[in-house]
């Protein structure tokens, strides 16, 4: 699938490209800010050549931490007079090029381009030479092969940080620009593709691709072969290995889990409802266009919440509980099944129109399937992560802009609560004024016109446009909205809404009653499900400056039980963390045990920031203990907590 249509013009401006990575600002007759269309995290040439398919093969080994392997790239020239094409790579050894056909080798040759300065000093190019210069249209094919060890876009679990403890596993984390480290690649969200892909392993294990399988889903035995037909940008081409089994869910013939044997049955109870999820989700936008909806539950230590790899969505078994507080989720994974997955942001500038959209559309399903006041406590409870995030960048910092400049930044830090929660706060304004049924129906004519394609903030920004224009009061409405500011202002949105409700205000309420010595209400607190016990936690930290005193923790306890209640959570984070100040003697084997079985990055930084305030020679003893379990890029940020890095 090429670049969308919308950009048929980018060939054009090729001779202005030097070498195909500069990024090119284009000034747009509907927004006075420059929209960029070349991502200056790919040095590609994606503005001659774009692939149409990929048939890739990859050879697993644990004995070496390595894959073999290779991919027959079919590419399609944009341009007349193509004669090169130029992918990413890092971290792998091209072995060779050659006609798939006619196996005759192809002329390549690779070189070092550090992309951003000091960003990516060990990002490579790798140049394919067509035999003969191809015109607009043509088709190319290459055979790449190559090898690569150990690759930061694979996470290799020996067996004991695996939940049954019996076999080591793999898997891979490519967003955002990291699949550049398993497949040479155009690596950037800018380029979608369907693709095959085949995997061999040499332990007698299941290996998983984010495709429709050939055969049995739940077959442990070869062969492994996986189709994606739907293009797709290479971010989420995602691969995993382990000791699997495979389970449909009872309420949804669509939606199956993978994981491991002994967790199979809580993962069960915990996503039985991710069938209701989808079909509220569908109802308010395009029909599904994905068939079914797999699940893979990986281990504690899987640094994050979810990943939305399409046909293998990942998690964590960190999220499993008996009370299903955490399934949420899985509702913010299958909303990316429209958002980000069907279309997709162009660069990860406006990575806003994948999770900003995607928040907005998990929320809607909160408020279906819990009510109101827990839809507006989750809101809240953004809206604070969201204060927090632009206090830490700074109100002014550009960072803090819905449409990024990441000229000289990692992409990585756009995945921020400035995308997901500025991104919901703004729609969520969009739809108070032009009315929410009205927003679904602009939500829906947006992906019917861009699906399959990839999309920037204008493109929104246009078909939103015109959608108001034709609303009664359209006029108005869209002299309400003002574009500038939403997606190129810094801070907080302009009338932020407060998203505070009666239940809310008696939560706040019986908060200062425990910071000021009276009584709470225990019935009250023992009734908060786990988006209010949140915003009980915000509150109090908000009012206390983060540091309550050891009366008023002792008290919420005995009423509350949360010390030994909570799940594995941000609440019980939350709540972890404001005591280990006043109260870590008595809850010091708790916190052993959290940051020893919990890997998820987002779980686990209040509680280490509050180690270093307290004592950081017991921070780092903690993490010593606990670090072999981490993920690498989970260890990458609590030392930059422990040690400043």
């Amino acid at each position: 699938m090429s670049i969308s249509s919308k950009y048929f013009w980018i060939p054009l401006l090729g001779s202005l490209i030097s070498l195909g990575i500069v990024g090119i600002l284009l000034a747009s007759i509907m927004i006075d800010r420059p929209i960029q269309a070349i991502d200056y995290n790919s040095g590609s040439n994606l503005n001659e050549v774009l692939p149409e398919f990929l048939d890739i093969n990859l050879m697993i080994k644990f004995q070496d931490k390595s894959i073999k392997g290779n991919v027959i790239y079919t590419f399609k020239s944009q341009v007349d007079g193509l004669n090169r094409i130029m992918l990413d790579f890092k971290e792998m050894n091209i072995i060779n090029v050659e006609d798939p056909t006619t196996k005759e080798d192809i002329k390549y040759r690779t070189y070092n381009l550090p992309l951003q300065g000091k960003i990516y000093p060990d990002n490579k190019i790798l140049i394919i030479y067509p035999k003969k210069k191809l015109n607009a249209g043509e088709i190319f094919k290459a055979n790449i092969f190559y090898i690569t060890k150990n690759p930061d876009s694979i996470s290799w679990m020996n067996k004991e940080q695996t939940e049954d403890g019996n076999s080591p596993m793999m898997y891979s984390s490519c967003e955002t620009i990291h699949c550049r480290s398993l497949i040479p690649s155009m690596d950037t969200p800018s380029v979608k593709a369907p693709f095959n892909v085949s995997l061999t392993t040499d332990l007698q294990l299941m290996a998983l691709a984010s495709g429709i399988r050939i055969g049995d889903p739940s077959s442990a035995h070869p062969p492994f072969i996986y189709q994606q037909k739907i293009p797709v940008p290479i971010y989420l081409f995602a691969i995993a290995v382990g000791n699997f089994t495979y389970k449909k869910i009872a309420k949804s013939d669509r939606v199956g889990i993978f994981t491991e044997p002994n967790i199979m049955e809580m993962a069960l109870h915990s996503f039985e409802d991710a069938g209701t999820y989808l079909n509220i989700i569908e109802s308010k936008l395009i029909p599904y266009e994905w068939q079914i909806y797999n699940i893979l539950v990986l281990p504690k230590s899987f640094p994050y919440g979810g990943m939305e790899n399409p046909y293998l969505t990942f998690t964590t078994a960190v999220i499993l509980t008996p009370d299903k507080s955490q399934s949420n989720v899985i509702a913010h994974e299958i909303v990316h099944s429209w958002f980000g997955n069907l279309l997709t942001c162009m660069t990860w500038e406006h990575m806003w129109l994948n999770e900003g959209f995607t928040k907005f559309g998990e929320r809607y399903i909160e408020r279906m399937i819990y009510g109101f006041d827990t839809y507006m406590a989750s809101s809240l409870i953004g809206k604070g992560n969201l204060i927090e995030t632009i206090n830490q960048f700074g109100s002014n910092s550009s960072l803090t802009k819905l449409v990024q400049d990441l000229k000289g930044q990692n992409p990585d830090i756009a995945s921020s609560k400035i995308s997901y929660e500025k991104g919901y706060m703004s729609l969520y304004i969009m739809a108070q004024i032009i009315g929410e049924d009205n927003m679904w129906d602009l939500l829906r004519i947006y992906i019917d016109t861009y699906k399959f394609e990839s999309v920037d903030s204008l493109m929104f920004k246009t078909v939103a446009y015109d959608f108001i224009s034709k609303l009664p009061n359209g006029t108005q409405f869209n002299n309400l909205i003002d574009w500038d500011t939403m997606l190129f202002g810094t801070g907080m949105p302009p009338k932020a809404p407060s998203f505070e409700t009666a239940r809310i205000i008696d939560i706040e309420n019986m908060d200062s009653n425990y910071i000021n010595g009276q009584p709470g209400n225990k019935s009250l607190l023992q009734s908060l499900n786990s988006y209010e016990i949140e915003v009980f936690m915000d509150d109090l930290d908000e009012k206390t400056n983060s540091d309550p005193s050891t009366n008023t923790l002792v008290n919420i306890d005995n009423d509350g039980n949360f010390t030994l209640k909570l799940p594995y959570s941000f609440s019980k984070t939350k709540w972890l963390a404001l005591n280990i100040k006043r109260r870590y003697d008595i809850i010091k084997t708790i916190i052993e045990n959290y940051v020893t079985k919990v890997g998820r990055i987002y779980l686990l930084k209040p509680i280490y920031r509050a180690l270093v305030k307290l004592d950081r020679n017991e921070a780092i003893r903690l993490y010593n203990e606990a670090k072999s379990f981490y993920h690498p890029v989970c260890r990458e940020a609590i030392e930059a907590i422990i040690y400043g890095k």
